[in-house]
């Protein structure tokens, strides 16, 4: 898939019609990335992007280019449908190996001191292998951990503040850095904790099942994939009394409304205090469709 974007115009990605065994993986990938750094446009910092080569060549022009850059031809392949898998490791769960598990630790916001990595590191060399893993939604997996030890880890995560059995929302709910960059009218983390706290405490057990993403971005770079979450939210400014107030936009796809495959606009410039009344009308809403 190449030309896919969720930038300020977002794209979904085309088909190079091709099938790439996993050995030739890093090779074909450079070669796309050397052919971009060849070819790219520099003009203008806006379209200095792949997926305008990819607009302005058609992925013709590019499988033909990779096959030149290689020296050999790709096999062909047609995708006639994608299976989506974007689905996040919740909690506690048993790995292949017989009597070991792994644990997925919700780090929701993405927000993590110096203090808890060094404890969670701790645990993974005690209790586990001392391997870590990190997912893409901002949360951090212990591996390899004895059965006789899972208790253990699961007390001594609590401890640390993260409440291992709560609605799985604190693990599928990211944010990007927002006020770090300068680009947010806020903090998208601080926003999403408190989103995710006011929904636990207004739903409850409805929460328990949900299937939900629910995506923070401080603007339209929606460096936290907004445009693609069930529920998305991107940061802007709206005018309050003559003046700036922090705000977002609201989208809805996938799972709230499968005809959307990129985020469709729901609810405009509402307040960020507010925006959490209308995640949480978004929710119930669903919930009820399901007949939940």
């Amino acid at each position: 898939m190449v030309g896919g974007t969720t930038g300020s115009s977002p794209t979904i990605a085309q088909p190079l019609g091709v099938f790439v065994e996993p050995k030739d993986v890093i090779t074909v990938t450079k070669a796309m990335v050397e052919i971009y750094r060849d070819k790219g446009s520099r003009q203008v910092k806006a379209k200095a992007r792949f997926k305008w080569l990819v607009e302005e060549w058609g992925t013709d022009k590019l499988k033909k280019a990779v096959e030149e850059k290689l020296g050999k031809p790709l096999e062909n392949f047609r995708l006639d449908s994608l299976p989506l898998n974007d689905g996040e490791h919740v909690g506690l769960n048993p790995q292949r190996q017989n009597g070991y598990f792994y644990v997925t630790i919700p780090i929701l916001g993405g927000i993590l001191s110096t203090e808890k990595m060094l404890e969670i590191s701790e645990i993974a060399e005690k209790f586990g292998s001392g391997d870590l893993r990190i997912s893409p939604y901002q949360n951090i997996v212990i591996i390899n951990i004895p059965e006789r030890h899972v208790a253990t880890v699961m007390e001594r995560l609590e401890k640390m503040g993260y409440p291992m059995r709560k609605s799985p929302l604190r693990w599928t709910t990211i944010a990007c850095t927002g006020g770090l960059c300068g680009k947010a009218p806020e903090s998208p983390k601080k926003r999403a904790i408190e989103i995710v706290d006011y929904l636990e405490e207004r739903l409850g057990e409805k929460l328990k099942d949900l299937d939900l993403r629910l995506c923070i971005s401080g603007c339209p770079n929606g460096c936290s994939r907004h445009m693609l979450a069930d529920i998305g939210l991107q940061g802007t400014l709206l005018t309050v009394d003559g003046k700036p107030t922090p705000g977002y936009n609201v989208y809805v796809a996938r799972r709230l409304d499968p005809t959307a495959k990129l985020g469709k606009l729901v609810s405009k410039a509402i307040k960020s205090e507010d925006v959490k009344h209308e995640v949480e009308k978004l929710i119930i809403n669903y919930l009820k469709a399901k007949g939940e």
